[in-house]
């Protein structure tokens, strides 16, 4: 993380610069704006549109819930848009679609149910002492 903001709301800010790497030859880097809102169990981010990215913009949203009708489950919930600047060959494109969402997404089973007991960590507790390391 290049910048990490506690706002007043309760609300962290943080900015994280990200290398998506695709295949040799291929990969992205990117300077992603964060919003952290623990009240809400999200995370929103668009780009930093203050530096230099090679996408042309990014948007997208974690959120966990409690589940509906199983007490002691959760939900969560992954949306995220891509705009490129330039056409990308098929290939790249298969793997964006693809590949890339399952890279994003794939960690969350393992971490949520390595430990089903696990206290929440302090840190994320208080958003005010909220320490985020992608």
């Amino acid at each position: 993380n290049y910048s990490v903001e506690p706002n007043s709301d309760g609300t962290v800010r943080f900015k994280t610069k990200m290398v998506l790497g695709v295949m040799p030859g291929y990969s992205y880097e990117n300077y992603y704006d964060h919003s952290y809102n623990a009240e809400k169990g999200s995370v929103t981010w668009s780009l930093d549109y203050k530096k230099f990215n090679d996408f042309d913009d990014v948007a997208g949203h974690w959120h966990v819930e409690d589940h509906p009708t199983k007490a002691g489950k959760t939900r969560v919930f992954y949306a995220c848009d891509l705009k490129v600047k330039n056409t990308l060959p098929k290939p790249i494109m298969n793997f964006l679609q693809k590949t890339a969402l399952k890279q994003a997404t794939a960690w969350v089973k393992k971490e949520s149910e390595g430990d089903p007991s696990a206290d929440i960590p302090s840190q994320y507790k208080n958003t005010a002492a909220v320490t985020v390391e992608l």
